[in-house]
């Protein structure tokens, strides 16, 4: 009798171990963390989400407020500068744009009747370490056509282009213009609006360090020769269009047999004649913006890879949105963590507020994983969006499309933290910047002033930026600018470095381990109860040998 009450005793303390076993390691596959994570410390205030205030408004008129279209700086042949020289002619063609807005669409829509280009020359004088001048000979004589580019800048004063070389048949060209690799398509242009001369610059530099894809570019100053002359256009940057090519984005050519595809895709106002995909999170109006396969080209896809490629950004879209944490953690499995990180980081230090939305690129190549980058266009950046301000006290990218949901994880969030720590004892260090932004006033030298010669009526307007709470934003000379951003990147770099891990607040679930979930069998459950079982069936062998 005592036997068997010893063996009962055995049995229970067993059973009461299984039951420990099974509460101390819960089923995850059944449970839904709705709890955040808490953030222990001074939270920021983020209620007004001051990105969500920033989505460009489309000007349908002229805007700039200049009143000085007719003005014009010509220069003669013994113009000179000690950075390369461009000189355009296109006889009496006259670049224009390819679309036109539609007040009633809302978007951009394609003229049907024209591309907007104009067919002429381009010459570059650049005799390296010397002084330029038109009398030279060029470095490159090219046959190209042009047109304006842009969305509210196409209305600017001071236009950018796109440019793509051709040859004697009027077909694309290759052409490898200073040293920035072989490809036919080339932007050319410096942000009207950045009188600094350098936002894209200076963020192109620091990126690059980071994502080798970033586009490269080249200080120029350029020329239109018109029938009054040698028009001067000011200073201007020679840039790599952000494209697939081995120069470029470089990744894998597309194959439609291949299991992986290759993409190069943007996140930007809806193009009417673009290939837009019909995505989870824009069918169900979550986030703002359209997503454009830009590689590969609509005339090249198959619909099948078309369907696949719809369907590898649903399941990421997908697992972003889910309130359901082994849904939402299968991300991982789906990103190159490290550039949507340098991403985030880039876009925050700078303050630039239109990415995430507009001219946001992601790529894939055959690894099957979603990078983000490269970046572009930061020339609303550093407090120089016209109507809002930034806010240097506060985060703001935590609310672009994706990254707020990413921001969910708080692993995540986390290695944003330690990312920053690190890059802010060197790339992002204030006095890197600060040297990298006085070397570059340095290397235009000269070229500055002839600039504001030419748009300083603009420069100088005091109603270029809308001023905020009675705080007047403008600058009236390069130098006060030139200041202006060094304070600004300081005070929003030193605010993060003590407040970046606010980050924290928007984390939606508690995740001990940075762990992927791939399956929904629990094994420390299955463990438990085999546990139980196994040592049920020894006491009842046990039993039968005591009878």
């Amino acid at each position: 009798m005592r036997y068997k009450i010893k063996v009962y005793f055995i049995f229970l303390i067993l059973i009461t171990m299984g039951i420990l076993l099974n509460y101390a390691y819960p089923n995850t596959s059944e449970m839904i963390y709705p709890k955040k994570a808490e953030y222990l410390g001074e939270t920021t205030d983020l209620s007004q989400s001051k990105i969500k205030t920033t989505i460009p408004v489309v000007e349908t008129q002229i805007i700039g407020r200049t009143n000085y279209r007719d003005k014009v700086l010509l220069v003669d042949k013994n113009f000179s500068s000690e950075l390369p020289i461009i000189l355009i002619d296109t006889g009496s063609q006259v670049p224009t744009t390819n679309s036109v807005y539609d007040i009633d669409l809302g978007y951009f829509v394609s003229k049907m009747d024209e591309d907007g280009y104009a067919y002429g020359k381009l010459s570059i004088f650049d005799n390296i370490n010397e002084i330029n001048t038109l009398t030279d000979i060029p470095l490159h004589d090219e046959s190209i056509k042009l047109r304006i580019r842009g969305n509210s800048s196409r209305n600017y004063d001071k236009k950018q282009y796109q440019i793509k070389i051709l040859d004697e048949k009027n077909k694309s060209k290759s052409e490898d213009l200073l040293g920035m690799g072989d490809a036919s398509d080339w932007i050319l242009g410096v942000s009207f609006i950045d009188k600094s001369l350098l936002r894209n610059y200076v963020a192109y530099s620091i990126a690059r360090e980071l994502n080798e894809f970033t586009p490269n570019t080249k200080y120029c100053e350029v020329i239109y020769k018109t029938d009054q002359g040698y028009e001067y256009l000011g200073v201007s940057m020679l840039v790599e269009n952000i494209e697939r090519d081995e120069s470029r984005v470089d990744i894998p050519q597309y194959s439609n047999n291949s299991e992986q595809i290759p993409f190069l895709m943007r996140r930007d106002r809806y193009k009417d004649n673009g290939l837009i995909l019909k995505t989870y999170s824009s069918e169900e109006k979550l986030v703002y913006g359209y997503i454009e396969v830009l590689y590969p080209n609509s005339e090249d896809i198959s619909k099948k890879d078309i369907a696949l490629l719809t369907s590898k950004i649903d399941l990421f879209e997908k697992a972003l949105f889910s309130d359901h944490q082994e849904t939402f953690l299968n991300y991982r499995n789906m990103i190159d963590t490290q550039s949507f990180i340098d991403y985030f980081l880039i876009n925050e230090y700078f303050l630039n507020y239109d990415a995430g939305f507009n001219s946001t690129y992601f790529y894939s190549d055959y690894s099957g994983k979603i990078k983000m980058g490269p970046v572009w266009d930061f020339d609303q950046g550093y407090d120089n969006n016209e109507f809002i301000d930034s806010n240097l006290y506060t985060t703001a990218f935590h609310d672009a499309p994706w990254f707020r949901q990413l921001l969910h994880d708080p692993n995540f969030t986390k290695q944003i933290i330690e990312r920053y720590t690190q890059l802010r004892k060197n790339l992002l260090s204030t006095e890197n910047i600060n040297m990298l932004i006085d070397s570059t006033v340095s290397h235009l030298g000269d070229a500055i002033e002839r600039d504001w010669n030419r748009w300083g009526y603009y420069y100088e307007n005091d109603i270029c930026l809308k001023s905020v709470n009675e705080i007047d934003r403008n600058t009236n000379t390069h130098v006060e600018e030139i200041n202006k951003i060094k304070n600004i990147l300081s005070i929003h770099s030193q605010w993060l470095d003590e407040n970046i891990d606010s980050l924290y607040q928007f984390s939606e679930f508690v995740i001990e381990k940075d762990t992927e979930f791939k399956t929904t069998i629990d094994f420390k459950n299955s463990l438990a109860f085999i546990f139980i079982i196994t040592w049920m069936i020894v006491i009842i062998i046990i039993q039968r040998r005591i009878r």
